[in-house]
């Protein structure tokens, strides 16, 4: 019988050398532990920043904590009426400071927290209260104020003061000037203001007159007003020189004539700013309604027998006896051709210098 194989081998050495090979060295592993310690420390740190910078309680200026000024505040209770500002974030510290705060909407200021002893590099992002009377940030709708240098400088006011201005409309905007349509969704708004905010951008308000007003920028139509177009007046006055006919909103250089389109406009007023484009235009003509301006083919008018001068020609009622001439004609053109006839004849003649060419043919009654 065959005997059983069996395998020849002599056993593998083992020496020190080869034990080393095998298992880490002291070096690595003390590398290992470091690296460890370095990476949990800097996620710790990392965690305990942001915990610090974000938590709302327990540290100075904490976020929803008021201070009273954004230059060097000191914080106070907010129910104060000296704290104007709400810190709304804390951020790390960029320059110039302003960028450090750029991202939160609502911020209108930045400011690097005081420290009594050394440098912070914590930036406060700061939030108007409604303590605050100047920041644009601060306003509401209804809000009622007085303003400075088209808007960079404000004051919130009682809305019962005379000649204030009722904001009807806040917008907000990433620069100035602003040239796409300031107030454009406040329809009734007759003036756009802006105050230049944190990181260059704009908070635009919109407004209108607070009270009835004198001024042409605030006039509707029907509105008189005297020959300066400067003060309101009441149109049966003996001082009234212009009637509002017409008033519209541009968001561009107004085309010459402005008042092209509006029949029997005799002179225009526009309104502008120069960091919003929101232009009122307003059409002006005579501010009696008897002018010959106004009249329609077949009124009658008195005066034509009186003078060769159309400036003593105005419109009557048919049945007055004084009616001696009747408008025959009207032209949209200046200086049209009218008919002879028998009996006097006159013409009424406006070039479109400010509104529609206009011609008005009368003849004897």
């Amino acid at each position: 019988m065959e005997a059983p194989h069996t395998l020849d081998a002599a056993p593998l050495p083992v020496t020190t050398s080869a034990v080393g090979s095998a298992l880490p060295s002291r070096k690595w592993i003390l590398a290992l532990v470091l690296g460890l310690v370095v990476i949990l420390s800097a996620s710790a740190g990392t965690i305990g920043i942001a915990y610090w910078l974000m938590q709302p309680n327990d540290v100075a200026f904490a976020i929803g904590s008021c201070v009273d000024d954004d230059t060097a505040p000191v914080e106070r209770d907010c129910a104060e009426p000296n704290a104007i500002y709400r810190v709304t974030a804390r951020e790390r510290a960029q320059a110039p400071t302003e960028l450090s705060c750029v991202k939160h909407a609502n911020a209108t200021r930045a400011v690097i927290q005081p420290l009594a002893h050394g440098k912070s590099d914590i930036a406060l992002c700061l939030t108007p209260t409604r303590a605050n009377t100047t920041d644009a940030g601060m306003l509401t709708v209804n809000d009622c104020v007085t303003v400075q240098e088209q808007g960079q400088k404000l004051w919130r006011v009682d809305c019962a003061k005379a000649d204030v201005r009722r904001v009807v409309g806040i917008e907000k905007r990433e620069k100035l000037p602003v040239n796409d349509g300031a107030c454009r969704a406040s329809t009734t708004a007759r003036q756009a203001f802006a105050q230049t905010s944190l990181g260059g951008r704009a908070i635009v308000f919109c407004t209108v007159s607070a009270h009835p007003s004198s001024r042409v920028e605030d006039a509707e139509p029907g509105d008189c007003f005297d020959a300066a177009i400067f003060a309101k007046t009441s149109c049966a006055s003996p001082t009234a020189m212009y009637r509002v006919l017409d008033v519209r909103r541009e968001y561009s250089e107004p085309a010459k004539p402005m008042c092209a389109s509006v029949p029997n406009a005799t002179a225009s007023f526009a309104s502008s700013s120069e960091i919003t484009d929101l232009k009122i235009v307003s059409c002006l003509g005579p501010a009696q309604l008897n002018h010959i301006g106004y009249a329609n083919v077949g009124a009658c008018v008195t005066g034509l027998e009186r003078a060769g001068d159309t400036i003593d020609i105005t419109l009557v009622d048919c049945a007055d006896p004084a009616a001696d001439g009747v408008v025959s004609e009207i032209h949209a053109v200046h200086e049209a051709e009218c008919p002879r006839g028998f009996g006097s004849s006159a013409r009424f003649s406006r070039s479109e210098k400010t509104g529609p060419a206009l011609s008005v043919c009368i003849a004897a009654r």
